[in-house]
């Protein structure tokens, strides 16, 4: 069974400002020294401003772009000029990815390097694959599947929609696997898209997952005599490589099955299986690929994240084939 973790992570940066405020000072007793206006040139008389190391009448202490008087408000001070704070932020904030406007004070960092106002976390979701906030701006819009995930427009372009398709990219992976010494039996497999619905009443909790796999043994007298694979469900319309990842997951799970690997505990068979996944992502030179790794890599589950970590340890000791054959021989990661 894959299990379904979103892969949104965020982080809250600060903008940080030089934000200072004018001083107002008397006209001191003559001593000989005039003081200089700084925009005009002329002598001040009376009080004055004090600010970015020179002196002001205090009607030419002006924002350095829309000309606002900021005597009293406080000012931003770049490049030696000074601007009121609305200024500042359209001319030197970064924006928002979403909306476009300046971000000023903390904001939100997604894990694919979006900055965006916090806001919009609670007025937007989330594409169900990739985690991007589906907006115009980042994601070009996006639907709602009958079941309630939400897509992006992104990972909607390669959707794996039809059975054909489906069978397509299996039979890709089953090569992939072949090459490393996983093999499963010639033939069409009992590959199935569902929708989110289906996956979630096969599971205890109505938990979601990305896939699941039905196995049957078949006995005479108390004597197992053949094992196979009822089928095989996958979420439809997931991206091409999520449909992939979900595969391999899967695969693990049969191949495990009809190699008659005795009964395993879940944090192996999962951690086994998250293996099989991983095998395929580190020859995926993508973004979306690397991110899924480390987010395995990471992942708290004690199930998945701790049963992965344990196989991915094994397999850096051992490598494949000698992990396989101890854990069917021990029914455990070996040591």
């Amino acid at each position: 069974m894959s299990k379904y973790f979103p892969i949104f992570s965020i982080l809250i940066v600060f903008g940080i400002s030089q934000f200072a405020c004018s001083k107002t000072a008397r006209k001191p007793e003559p001593t000989g020294k005039l003081t200089i206006c700084e925009r005009c040139s002329e002598p001040i008389a009376g009080k004055y401003i004090v600010a970015l190391n020179h002196n002001w009448h205090q009607e030419h202490f002006r924002c350095a772009s829309c000309g606002k008087n900021l005597v009293g408000k406080g000012y931003f001070e770049k490049n030696n000029k000074a601007y009121c704070r609305d200024c500042y932020h359209e001319k030197f904030s970064s924006k928002c990815a979403i909306c476009k406007q300046p971000l000023s004070d903390k904001y939100t960092r997604d894990a694919w390097g979006y900055n965006f106002h916090s806001r919009h976390l609670n007025e937007l979701q989330p594409c169900f694959s990739c985690a991007r906030l589906i907006s115009k701006n980042i994601t070009n819009g996006g639907k709602k599947y009958p079941d309630g995930r939400n897509m992006c427009n992104i990972c909607t372009k390669t959707a794996v929609s039809s059975p054909a398709k489906a069978q397509k990219y299996f039979s890709r992976l089953k090569r992939f696997m072949t090459r490393r010494g996983l093999k499963l039996p010639a033939g069409e497999f009992p590959l199935f898209l569902v929708d989110m619905s289906v996956l979630r009443n096969s599971n205890p909790g109505k938990m979601d997952v990305a896939g699941r796999t039905e196995k049957a043994s078949y006995e005479i007298n108390g004597v197992e005599k053949s094992r196979r694979i009822e089928k095989m469900q996958i979420l439809e319309g997931l991206p091409v490589e999520h449909f992939i990842a979900i595969a391999a997951h899967e695969f693990g799970h049969s191949w495990l099955f009809l190699n008659r690997y005795p009964h395993l505990e879940l944090q192996v068979e999962e951690g086994l299986c998250e293996l099989f996944e991983y095998l395929w992502l580190k020859t995926q030179n993508t973004e979306i690929a690397r991110f899924r790794i480390k987010k395995m890599k990471i992942g708290k589950d004690h199930i998945y994240g701790t049963g992965f970590r344990k196989a991915l340890t094994a397999y850096n000791k051992y490598g494949l084939s000698r992990l396989l054959i101890e854990v069917k021989r021990q029914k455990r990661f070996p040591r």
